[in-house]
């Protein structure tokens, strides 16, 4: 990405929105390389002691840690600086735009949102989708990515209390105790697979449609009572695993996470307060080519550029003028550069105290104590030699797990960046007759002139303005129209003077530089010079005639 900078400006130098989640992230990220560390060193003491065996567990745990807190430390530092460009964020026509044959028509949809005077939303289709906007009705007007985000947490909610209930029916009744070990150990796998699966990369959201689920509620019922049956020998030491109790805390703490970000997405919700667009109408008739309003208001434009940073251009088409007579379109469609609206930095203490991140901030709380917890966990299990270690080892395991859960999932929302643009877009449209205007006496100027004059009679003049609220989640990510309010003053004054423009049009062509002025008088003198010649020679004509007329006639008789 380039940075462009300037000096003169620090409207767009934004400071960096994971200030708070990087704060966090670190103490996590050092509290498991630190643990890490100790769980290393303790393996290798037990190496040098000959105690091999019993070095595996501090060995793994700290290899899996240090992993782990180099993955929390890269994302810190990927974090740690923040750019924004000039040419950030994204155009708005390329998100509204509707594509054809793979290509995007730029400004189209943009276009007809204004036209329309209504933003369109992402409405729910599934049955799920219905449920969640049932319980959150402002969803739909929130940007795709949040309502994307939204759903993806739903589902996995609603597949994390479906593993729940399974995990009650299958557990209900069963008293063999080999049974028992394998069924609470599938379940504990499937929960682990369900909080893993969103923190890969591109990874969607979890599908539990009503097959899968009848699948698993009937295998919970029937798988069961065949363990019963068959099974007769119990997990290696599960009379010292509490693998129930470690699969409903692993549940209990999936479900506390996905409920808490439900909550900070219902905090980045927002029902617009305004969506309305400004346009007024003009008829006018003009001897000129209708190019002139756009290149007139193009300068109009240039002047109130922000930060002069050139308007985007998302639509320019110019009006196509042949001989004779015919009907033409034309028009402009701009946005002038997106200005952040608030460039605060962000604390803890305003964190809390903003809607929008509020939750995000107890979020990430709840994942830093997690990773916390399941360090100490971690660092005890890895200094034990006892076999009822093993509880804490898989509790602190799944503690960390859930960290990385909550971290994972908040991190995009953290980058919320408001904008507010302006929109200009002009539109013309009517019927045309060119003819040629001559002007000079054609026999005796030198000087004449000639134009070929377009004649518009009843042309349509729109003028539409609005100002842009709209949200983007990163610089290079798309932007989003949230609400948009029109500006009638402004497309009245454009209006008019585009009329004044378009009536001041001159239907001759005349000499404009002082060459030309020059040539014109040097001309002009010419022009009099054989005014005056033609005199002389008529006069001279004249003489000679009457002399010739004295010559031939016979001289009277005296």
């Amino acid at each position: 990405m380039a940075y462009e900078y300037n000096p003169e400006s620090s409207r767009f130098n934004l400071p960096n929105p994971h200030r708070v989640e990087n704060l966090l992230l670190i103490v996590a990220g050092v509290a498991q390389l630190a643990v890490a560390a100790f769980a290393l060193w303790i393996g290798r003491e037990w190496l040098v002691q000959h105690a091999g065996q019993v070095a595996i567990r501090p060995l793994a745990i700290g290899v899996a840690l240090l992993i782990s807190g180099l993955l929390t430390v890269g994302m810190v530092m990927r974090q740690l600086v923040f750019y924004f460009g000039r040419n950030q964020p994204a155009p708005l026509a390329d998100v509204l735009s509707p594509q054809k044959d793979g290509v995007t028509e730029s400004g189209l949809g943009l276009r007809e949102t204004i036209r329309q005077n209504a933003i369109s939303f992402e409405t729910p289709v599934g049955g799920f989708d219905q449920l969640l906007y049932k319980m959150i009705p402002d969803l739909v007007f929130s940007p795709p990515p949040v309502q994307g985000r939204a759903r993806v947490q739903f589902y996995n909610a609603a597949v994390l209390l479906a593993i729940f209930l399974c995990f009650a029916i299958a557990s209900f009744g069963v008293i063999n105790a080999a049974a028992k070990s394998w069924i609470h150990l599938g379940f504990l796998l499937l929960t682990a697979l369900v909080v893993l699966k969103p923190l890969r990369a591109r990874a969607g959201k979890l599908s539990l449609g009503i097959k899968p689920f009848v699948v698993l509620l009937l295998l919970s019922i029937i798988v069961p009572v065949l363990l019963s049956m068959t099974a007769t020998r119990p997990l290696l030491y599960a009379d010292k695993i509490h693998l129930g109790m470690l699969t409903t805390v692993f549940l209990l703490l999936a479900l506390a996470a996905n409920l808490l970000f439900l909550f900070a997405l219902l905090g980045q919700t927002l029902r617009p307060d305004r969506i309305s667009m400004a346009n007024h109408l003009e008829t006018l008739s003009m001897n000129a080519h209708p190019r002139q309003l756009l290149l007139e208001l193009d300068r109009q434009l240039q002047g109130m550029w922000t930060e002069k940073i050139p308007n985007r251009a998302y639509s320019r088409v110019s009006p196509q003028i042949e001989a004779g007579t015919g009907a033409f379109t034309g028009e402009l469609l701009e946005e002038s550069q997106p200005v952040p609206r608030d460039a605060a930095a962000l604390n803890f203490g305003s964190a809390l105290q903003m809607r929008e991140y509020r939750y995000l901030v107890i979020v990430d709380l709840f994942a830093l104590i997690a990773a916390l917890v399941g360090c100490g966990l971690l660092a005890y299990a890895a200094s034990s030699k006892s076999i009822a270690a093993i509880d804490p080892l898989v509790l602190g395991a799944q503690l960390v797990a859930v960290s990385w859960y909550g971290f994972r999932t908040t991190t995009f929302l953290w980058r919320r960046f408001e904008f507010s643009s302006r929109a200009w877009w002009l539109e013309i449209s009517g019927n045309y007759q060119t003819s040629n205007v001559d002007y000079g006496r054609v026999l005796e100027d030198a000087v004449k002139t000639r134009k070929q004059v377009v004649n518009i009679d009843d042309m349509t003049l729109r003028v539409w303005v609005a100002d842009f609220y709209s949200v983007a989640f990163g610089p290079d990510q798309p932007r989003f129209l949230l609400s948009m309010s029109g500006e009638q003053a402004e497309a009245e004054r454009l209006a008019k003077h585009l009329r004044e423009f378009a009536e001041s049009q001159s239907a001759l062509l005349a000499p404009g530089s002082s060459r030309d002025i020059e040539s014109a008088q040097r001309l002009a003198a010419m022009n009099a010079m054989g005014d005056r010649a033609r005199t002389d020679a008529v006069s001279r004509g004249d003489a000679a005639a009457a002399y010739l007329a004295a010559k031939d006639d016979p001289a009277p008789q005296g």
